[in-house]
């Protein structure tokens, strides 16, 4: 029964493997489409960072969800959206130390949606800064290197943030 689960959990990285292949090749080849409707992205962010109880259960790590009572209409692409939240969430679990928080804050400034997602990490040099937006790359530290990935997140995260007229800074 464990090589099963050992089965399904390398097909469904593999999967996401080739999903971000694809959308980055539609990304340089500016054929990454959205598609873009109004909804109040609110209860998005929350199951979004519901969604990964299990590893923060592992990890013993919390996430503190700081956002405004009121609705947050947005028009933007639901799915893209949250490919980009669970991007940034699984980064910050990844790279916070046991016990640690993770704090997600949603505000809006002016006509813009604001969302921060802020970990405990051991932090990001400013040479890997420069080249964390490039495709395949990766951190140098120690912690990085030790986490498996692909070095394409960001770039997506990047790019979904940019096409709904935003940005992604570190």
């Amino acid at each position: 029964m464990a090589q099963l689960v050992l089965i399904a959990d390398s097909g469904e990285r593999l999967k996401a493997l080739v999903g971000n292949l694809l959308d980055v090749s539609q990304i340089q080849s500016d054929t990454f489409e959205l598609a873009r409707e109004e909804f109040d992205v609110s209860p998005l962010i929350r199951d979004m960072c519901q969604s990964f109880s299990g590893m923060l259960a592992v990890n013993q790590q919390r996430i503190e969800l700081s956002r405004p009572e009121d609705p947050l209409w947005i028009n933007a692409d639901p799915a893209r959206v949250s490919s980009m939240l669970s991007n940034l969430i699984s980064n910050a679990c990844k790279y916070s130390g046991d016990g640690g928080a993770i704090r997600v804050q949603v505000d809006r400034q002016g006509s813009q949606l604001h969302v921060a997602v802020i970990d405990q990490g051991v932090g990001i040099s400013d040479d890997d800064l420069t080249r964390l937006f490039a495709p395949f790359e990766r951190g140098t530290n120690p912690a990085a290197l030790r986490q498996p990935r692909s070095g394409l997140g960001l770039v997506i995260a990047r790019s979904i943030a940019r096409l709904h007229h935003g940005d992604l800074t570190l």
